[in-house]
């Protein structure tokens, strides 16, 4: 037993963690993310102070305080140890720092600084240096007197630890069963209590470290350098575990979510709508509101067993509900109905955010539909409500949609008409009404300026943006043409591939080919020659420069004038052709598909722990 046991009466197994062993113990600690402690075997405090040193001396804007429990078994350590991080030691060290600091005088005769020596300068950088050991606030705290007799329904995020040699692997076995649930232990141990499992106790803990992949280092000396205390020639084991955070489960959410599947399994056997995308969003929504409203029903049932206080007429509970309403507003007291209100929103606004949904809806009437969520707060989230919204909006689509397609008629046509090259994007004809018919070729030029930026001017790198946001309005006027005949092709990807290959020329889109100059023209070759008559038709028979009769007569069953119009358009074999499959040429915008309830599919039906609406 050393002088300092004897002189304080300590453990025979008491050996303080020489600082160079401490660094290496708390080197991988997260000052970030991990800010509450335990240390079972505190001793003096010699890992505290080590801790509170390697936060406090953090720079300010990113210091965090840390909370530190401590246990100590021994009676005359924990003294020691509550009296290292007192304020009273603390008062006694800012005085010894004021004493010397008193030292230093300005001679104003001499004009200089008395300094101080060197035992000095050297006795101020320590006590500056232990400064940093204290807890800012009352962070520190000696919790327990016996860690293996300890529980506590507290949360640490890191159990740091060199427990008595003789029995390392019951504190170890401790730490990890208290970390269970996701946390660090770092502990030291004597190497043998690894090397050597002969007891059923080892066997275990070997076990614990192997489940929990322990990083475990083994050092020789650490207890024989110039700072140790007390010294010894045994190896030791440095360990390092860190367990994953547990996932969450709500039995609420699992009860339900139960009772639900069978709902659906009973409908789905009944009905039609299997997998139906609307359907599913309903149910997640009923799912999600189900649950919240069992939990709130819950929480009321709970509260008189959480308030405040004991006094009488004290009814203020401990834990609360708060409801987030709208963007900002907080209600203290739960209200169903407001609750109600939000979840509705929120259902509301994703579903006028998805693509099955608004399908062709253009922006503008997007963005229409997306404001009224407010009022909607008011409406269910139902299949009647779904489909009320979706009949207004197919009776809006119409109008919008016909003139998307004429917009883009004339555009291609008419607004371009000015550039030089642009004059050959139209085929003119007699038409019905006037002689100033005309119909897109299958292949037009239209002008499409800043798609090659002055630093990709010798490369064949284009801007992709640029060429996307022509391309798309395009894309878009086809889309509701093709009603889902042609197989996908994203426009985006295939536009950023072919800039990063350096591709300019005879690009393939969905439904045509682009080429890009860098004097600023895109010239475009429809590769769909179906749906580019099908535009022409359409485009040219709302402007009445077809017949009335176009498409409901035989070429042979019109008057000449009928013909004439017939022949400077398409020609009669193109027509008859046409006559053929007249209900895919000749139709009405609201014969188009707007929007769809889509099928999700059954491996796509989304839950609300993976909303992805």
């Amino acid at each position: 037993m050393t002088d300092m046991n004897k002189a304080f009466n300590l453990p025979d197994n008491y050996y303080p963690t020489p600082n160079t062993l401490i660094d290496k113990m708390i080197a991988d600690i997260d000052t970030k993310l991990q800010f509450t402690f335990l240390e079972p075997s505190a001793g003096d405090g010699k890992i505290v102070r080590r801790l509170f040193e390697k936060y406090n001396s953090l720079y300010r804007y990113e210091r965090n305080n840390i909370d530190i429990d401590c246990i100590e078994f021994d009676v005359n350590l924990r003294q020691i140890l509550k009296y290292n991080f007192s304020e009273e030691r603390e008062i006694a060290i800012r005085k010894q720092q004021e004493e010397i600091e008193s030292k230093v005088k300005w001679d104003r005769e001499e004009r200089r600084i008395t300094e101080l020596s060197n035992i000095d300068k050297a006795k101020l950088r320590d006590l500056k240096g232990e400064l940093l050991t204290f807890p800012e606030q009352n962070n520190f705290h000696i919790v327990h007197n016996d860690f293996l007799t300890f529980n506590t329904f507290k949360r640490y995020d890191v159990i740091i630890m060199n427990p008595p040699f003789d029995e390392g692997d019951k504190h170890l076995i401790k730490a990890l069963e208290m970390q269970e649930n996701g946390g660090d232990v770092i502990c030291l141990l004597n190497a043998e209590t690894l090397k050597n499992p002969y007891t059923n106790i080892r066997k275990h803990l070997i076990e614990l470290l192997d489940k929990y992949k322990a990083k475990i280092q083994y050092l020789q000396g650490e207890f024989q350098t110039l700072e140790t205390e007390r010294k010894t020639s045994v190896e030791v084991a440095l360990i390092k575990v860190s367990i994953p955070r547990k996932a969450k489960t709500s039995s609420i959410f699992d009860e339900l979510q139960k009772a639900q599947k069978k709902e659906i399994e009973q409908r789905e056997a009944t009905e039609l709508a299997k997998g139906d995308f609307i359907q599913n969003i309903i149910d997640q929504f009923n799912l999600e509101v189900r649950c919240t409203l069992k939990l709130i029903e819950e929480y009321e049932a709970m509260k008189p067993y959480m308030l405040r206080s004991f006094d009488k007429g004290d009814d203020v509970s401990i834990l609360t509900l708060t409801l987030k309403y709208g963007s900002g507003t907080y209600k203290q007291s739960v209200s169903i109905n407001k609750y109600m209100q939000s979840v509705r929103m929120k259902y509301w606004r994703v579903l006028f955010k998805n693509p099955q949904f608004t399908g062709m809806m253009t922006s503008n009437l997007q963005q229409e539909y997306y404001n009224m969520v407010d009022k909607l707060k008011d409406y269910d989230f139902s299949y009647y409500n779904i489909k009320q919204i979706q009949a207004d909006i197919n009776s809006k689509l119409i109008k919008g949609v016909e003139e998307t397609i004429l917009n883009l008629f004339d555009k291609l046509s008419e607004a371009h008409s000015w550039y030089p090259e642009c004059q050959k994007n139209i085929h003119y004809f007699n038409g019905w009404a006037t002689n100033k018919a005309h119909k897109i070729n299958k292949k037009v030029i239209i002008p499409i300026h800043g798609a090659f930026s002055d630093y990709s001017w010798t490369r064949e790198t284009f801007e992709t943006y640029t060429v996307y946001s022509k391309m798309e309005d395009i894309e878009k006027v086809f889309n509701y043409l093709d009603s889902g005949e042609t197989g996908e092709v994203d426009l985006h990807s295939a536009l950023i591939r072919a800039s990063e290959a350096g591709i300019t020329k005879k690009i393939p889109l969905k439904y045509f080919n682009i080429t890009l100059y860098k004097k600023g023209t895109c010239h475009i070759e429809f590769t769909n020659q179906r749906l580019l008559d099908k535009f022409n038709i359409f485009s040219c028979r709302h402007k009445n420069w077809l017949p009335p009769s176009y498409g409901k007569k035989r070429y042979s069953d019109m008057s000449n004038e009928e013909k004439t119009a017939i022949d400077e358009f398409q020609g009669k074999e193109a027509y008859e052709q046409m006559y053929n499959e007249r209900s895919y040429y000749i139709f009405e915008i609201s014969e188009l598909p707007m929007l769809s309830s889509g099928d999700l599919g059954e491996k796509e039906k989304t839950d609300i722990s993976t909303v992805n609406i």
